[in-house]
């Protein structure tokens, strides 16, 4: 909050502020190089232009942007520190981050191909495509689909529900069987069983694992894997950029940083599979339950919403759980967690999503959230290693 202070009453005084801290010495002619660099940038747009490598150090900015940088650390001044913020700041205005980082190819989706630059979304069938490998290669939704078929008319929800196998200390609980009977035969009725799709996302890395979820869908939902309702997906291990050997953030250990990395990775997956499916996209866990008629009041935000704009309605205020958002707005939350994949926890980067859309923090925008909570946290065993 110092640095808002200092951007606030500087707001005003000259054309450029840039910032310092009170332990540094400068480079001869600094100042004809600052002119250099801001004459060679002309009329181009400029968020932050960067004399230094250290955090806030030598960070120049428009004197017309300092308000708003400092709207923006002051929105999340106790969340994180302010170096990593002005990281932030940066993406949200649309820019690149001052620091790439080694999955940067990965997430800005682009690949040489025959020796140019391509968009590799561009070299199949948009409808059939979810992402590309590490390497380039196109990934599909057929060839992840393990169980269900192509839809042959766009419904109106998705339901996306990643699955882990959840032992510690030789013990394995789930709570799949809990949640989907919850959602498929308490809560909804026939008619709006034809309206969504729901997408189980098998997260372990092990195939023993995966084969015993399907096992136990094929032995409980038989009729609704029939009816199409399920599909079950999993993601290649060239899809994920790399999950070991990060750099820790919030002292996490590197289980926790595998863990928490790969989720984030396991939810960009999803989206990008579930888009153009549906008209909409709801987020779950595989250890919740839902409220009875769940669907219709779903329908009812969504119509009291009406031409408003809007990014995410919340019908629950545990993390990602009961997260509603437009089917054109998936690969677009998609990137952006991908983009920060191994920064914070993806609720996290939840949040920042919406502020960098320009809207209210999720957790303050009363006007995001459903009257009541429609899905309940049941589970014990966390999917967290050793929680």
């Amino acid at each position: 909050m110092d640095y808002v202070f200092m951007f606030y009453y500087s707001q005003g005084l000259t054309e450029y502020y840039m910032h310092l801290e009170d332990d540094v010495t400068a480079e001869p002619n600094f100042m004809s190089q600052i002119r250099e660099f801001i004459d060679l940038k002309g009329d181009t747009m400029w968020d932050v232009l960067a004399f230094s490598n250290w955090g806030f150090i030598g960070m120049l900015f428009r004197d017309k942007d300092l308000r708003i940088l400092g709207r923006f650390i002051a929105q999340f001044y106790s969340d994180m520190p302010c170096d990593w913020l002005l990281y932030f700041y940066t993406r949200s205005r649309g820019g690149k981050a001052r620091e790439e980082n080694h999955s940067r190819k990965q997430r800005s989706q682009e690949h040489e191909m025959d020796g140019e630059d391509v968009n590799c979304e561009t070299s199949c069938n948009q409808e059939d495509i979810v992402s590309c490998s590490q390497n380039g290669e196109v990934i599909t939704k057929s060839s992840v689909r393990e169980i269900g078929k192509p839809l042959t008319r766009k419904v109106f929800l998705t339901i996306g529900i990643p699955t882990v196998q959840r032992t510690f200390q030789n013990k394995t609980e789930s709570y799949l069987v809990e949640t989907l009977n919850s959602l498929l035969t308490n809560s909804i009725s026939e008619e709006d069983l034809e309206d969504i799709l729901i997408v189980i996302f098998l997260a372990d890395t092990e195939e023993s694992a995966r084969m015993k979820v399907k096992q136990e869908l094929r032995s409980n939902f038989a009729k609704y894997l029939e009816m199409n309702v399920i599909h079950v997906i999993s993601a290649p291990s060239s899809f994920y950029p790399p999950l070991s050997g990060l750099k820790s953030t919030f002292n996490d250990g590197p289980e926790r940083m595998y863990w928490r990395s790969k989720q984030s990775m396991d939810y960009v997956f999803m989206f990008y599979y579930s888009q153009g499916l549906t008209e909409y996209y709801m987020h779950l866990e595989d250890d919740v339950t839902a409220e009875p008629n769940f669907m219709s009041q779903i329908r009812e935000f969504i119509d009291l919403k009406g031409d408003t704009m809007w990014d995410v309605l919340a019908f629950s205020n545990w993390g990602f759980i009961g997260k509603l958002f437009r089917d054109k707005d998936l690969r677009i939350i998609g990137r952006f967690i991908a983009q920060f994949y191994s920064d914070m926890p993806c609720d996290w980067l939840l949040y920042f999503y919406t502020h960098s859309r320009g809207g209210k923090i999720l957790i303050k925008d009363k006007s995001a959230h459903w009257k009541t909570e429609l899905f309940h946290h049941v589970g014990n065993q966390s999917s967290s290693l050793g929680t």
